[in-house]
């Protein structure tokens, strides 16, 4: 274990009643971070960082969002104050526009895309679950630095983001046809298809990038 120093980021894991946050606080420790999980949108204002997990539903997840408050405080803190941003799995669904899983219910909007179901008819196994590698499209974007091409990570997704624009693609993963596995929105926004904290060493580098390879941004 890497002992959290007291310039150590304080990482904010959004607690919105989607999934086990457990696994990505223990992580968070293991690589050194201060990690807490924040129940209410004030709780975010001392973060340094800011993770959104989440497994299930897109309508559910961004209901709970909305009545949690965290929707206003996201965009103020992120996208205003640049506080660096990480959604993995369904926090990273949570980043499009809309999904076709919850039909007029508006996401977060910072990625120019949407959510679709992966088809069946192409005989893939639905859901995608098991370890899958990545093609990377966007080799200079900070938090791929030291993953490559070939670089493999664990993945439980029905649906995966449809980007109307390519540059918001870091990388890509072929399940029946290529889908992005990683999207940013600027060096401090950044989605994952995948569980970087279930995904061994490349989801350790991955996580580091995170917590300290970004550009530093102004303090709150």
């Amino acid at each position: 274990m890497e002992a959290a120093s007291k310039n150590a980021p304080r990482v904010a894991i959004i607690n919105y009643g989607m999934g086990n946050i457990g696994s990505v606080t223990k992580v968070m420790n293991r690589l050194g971070a201060k990690p807490y999980i924040a129940d209410s949108p004030d709780q975010l204002e001392v973060a340094d960082r800011i993770i959104l997990p989440g497994v299930g539903a897109f309508g559910d997840g961004m209901e709970n969002l909305r009545a949690g408050g965290f929707v206003d405080s996201l965009e103020t803190l992120v996208i205003d104050g640049g506080v660096p941003f990480l959604g993995v799995c369904l926090g990273m669904e949570l980043m499009a526009k809309g999904s076709e899983e919850s039909p007029g219910v508006a996401g977060l909007g910072w990625i120019d895309a949407d959510i679709v179901k992966f088809d069946s008819a192409h005989g893939l196994r639905i859901p995608h679950v098991g370890w899958n590698d990545i093609s990377v499209a966007d080799p200079d974007h900070p938090f791929i630095a030291g993953i490559g091409s070939g670089s493999t990570f664990y993945f439980v997704h029905s649906y995966y983001m449809a980007c109307r624009n390519r540059d918001h693609i870091v990388a890509e993963t072929d399940y029946g046809n290529v889908v992005a596995s990683v999207v940013h929105n600027g060096p401090r926004i950044i989605g994952c298809q995948f569980h970087p904290e279930k995904s061994q060493d490349d989801g350790r580098r991955l996580l580091l990038n995170f917590l300290f390879g970004l550009p530093p941004h102004a303090t709150h």
